[in-house]
Parts: structure tokens; C-alpha cells; sequence
């Protein structure tokens, strides 16, 4: 009687153990399970926002889909965790969240913006900071919208910081907004040509851009992770093969470190760019020589 009696004992005990850990395991697979639902609510509020900014700037179809594509790929070239690039993936989604509360009239405008509507235009970035300020989904997110106007030579806008005063979040957006505003089409002009981009990105390092976030950007390129010929598909201007050859020309060029031939040829074809299509110093929001 006495074994029966342990026995009896020892499987109550058993039994109500194991009950306990099967409700704890149920109970912390719903909380698991919970946060998963949470992250995905999330996420398709985040890419639901960045939509309708895009959608209410005409001029910019899928930018901020675009801008968090590169700056991902910039931030893995410096560094950057898993974990980090998704956060910043998210950051850069709703950079320009602030263009809600710009009016139609000067968001859309097809033509260049005057003084006036430009000070308006970038009021985008305190408006976006201001919307962003108590959202604690992601990580530095105001730090993407307030800072990716500002230049690493301190002219930038809205507060004028320099170098790496500028938030790392805003120095890697700015690249990436930048490159997809000159190689994407606007209502009120064709993307640039890419030697026309690269001229740029390549005479922004230290002025408009971050150089070593600059450099990971031409790295990219030469490496082929950004399909340019993608970018130049549908254009009738640029060829894949005008483009293949545009790319040689920049490693070369590159590589030959400066040689008073090379800095001829790119003032060269810097000038003709900028003549034939006006100044893009910082993306659409200016109308070319305003930006």
C-alpha cells in the first residue's frame, strides 16, 4: 500500500508539472505569436504610410520604396546588422512623411518652384520630425526625416549640421534619396544620364554626402548590386551598352587617381550635363536648381 501510495503520488506530481509547463509553453507561444502579429500590423502600417505619401506626390511614384532599398544596401556595405537594416529600412520608408502637410499646389507643381514655394517644400522635414517625434516602432525614424536634407558642409537644410554632427540615419538617406532622384523620371523631367549621377555623387563626397557613404554608394555600382541597367531599361536614351560603357569609364577614371586628363574629362562632362539638364545639388524637392 505504502509503494502504491508513492506511486500515486509521484504521477499527481508528474501530472500537475507537466500541466503547468504545457500552459506556460501555450501561453508564451501566444505572447510569440502576438508579437509576430504585432511586427507584421506594423510593418504594413509603416509600408501603408509610405504609400500614401507617395501617392500624394505625383512626382515620386514608389520613391520611398526605393530610398529604403538603398539605404539598406548602403548599410549593409558599412556594417550594419540584420537587425539594424530593418530598422533602418523602416526609418527610410517614412523619410519624407512630412510631404503631407504640403500643399498640393507646390508638391505637384510641374514646373520649377520659386522662392517662396521652395521655403514651403522644405518645411517637409520639421513637419516630419514633428509627426515622428513619439513613434517608438522604430528606432532614429525622426532622425531620418529631419536630417536627409543636410549636407556634410553644413548647407544643407533644415538646421544646417555638418559632417558627423548629421545623424548617421540622415547622412545614409540623403545618399539614398539623392541617387534615386537623379535616376528616376519626374512629372517635370527624365532621369538623369548616369554619368551625369555618378559625376555627381563623385563631386558631392565631402560637400553634399557623407564620402565614405558616398563611396559605398559607387562601390555598389561598380560591383553591379545596383542593377543600372535596370534603372536605364525603358529609357531609349541610355543603352544597356551605353551604360556598360559609362560604368568602364568611371573605373578607369577611378583608378588612374586623379591625372589632370581625367579631372579635364569630367569637368567636361560635368559642364555639358549641367547645361543640358540644370543642377540637381539635392533631389526634387527645388525643381533642379532650387534642389
Amino acid at each position: 500500500m505504502v509503494v502504491v501510495g508513492m506511486l500515486a503520488v509521484s504521477w499527481l506530481t508528474w501530472f500537475v508539472v507537466r500541466t503547468q509547463i504545457q500552459r506556460t509553453l501555450e501561453f508564451q507561444r501566444k505572447e510569440i505569436e502576438f508579437g509576430r502579429q504585432q511586427i507584421r500590423m506594423g510593418n504594413q502600417t509603416i509600408l501603408a504610410i509610405a504609400r500614401t505619401v507617395d501617392a500624394k506626390d505625383g512626382n515620386t511614384s514608389m520613391h520611398s520604396q526605393r530610398v529604403s532599398d538603398y539605404s539598406v544596401m548602403l548599410a549593409r556595405e558599412l556594417g550594419f546588422s540584420d537587425d539594424e537594416c530593418e530598422n533602418l529600412r523602416k526609418a527610410a520608408l517614412l523619410h519624407d512623411i512630412g510631404k503631407i502637410a504640403i500643399p498640393d499646389r507646390v508638391l505637384n507643381k510641374p514646373g520649377r518652384l520659386d522662392d517662396e514655394e521652395y521655403a514651403v517644400m522644405k518645411t517637409h522635414v520639421k513637419y516630419g520630425a514633428d509627426i515622428l517625434k513619439d513613434f517608438t516602432l522604430v528606432d532614429h525614424v525622426e532622425e531620418g526625416a529631419r536630417y536627409h536634407h543636410e549636407r556634410y558642409d553644413g548647407s544643407g537644410y533644415f538646421e544646417g549640421l555638418k559632417g558627423e554632427n548629421i545623424p548617421l540615419y540622415g547622412r545614409i538617406i540623403a545618399v539614398a534619396d539623392a541617387f534615386d532622384a537623379m535616376t528616376a523620371n519626374r512629372v517635370y523631367r527624365k532621369k538623369q544620364s548616369f554619368d551625369y549621377v555618378l559625376s555627381e555623387i563623385e563631386k558631392g563626397r565631402g560637400k553634399q554626402f557623407d564620402p565614405v557613404i558616398a563611396d559605398a554608394l559607387l562601390k555598389l555600382i561598380d560591383e553591379g548590386k545596383i542593377d543600372v541597367k535596370a534603372l536605364y531599361a525603358t529609357d531609349p536614351v541610355d543603352s544597356a551598352a551605353l551604360v556598360k560603357d559609362m560604368a568602364q569609364a568611371h573605373r578607369e577614371a577611378k583608378n588612374e587617381g586623379g591625372s589632370n586628363k581625367s579631372e579635364e574629362k569630367s569637368k567636361m562632362t560635368g559642364d555639358a550635363a549641367k547645361k543640358a539638364v540644370g543642377s540637381v545639388k539635392d533631389n526634387e524637392e527645388g525643381r533642379e536648381e532650387k534642389a
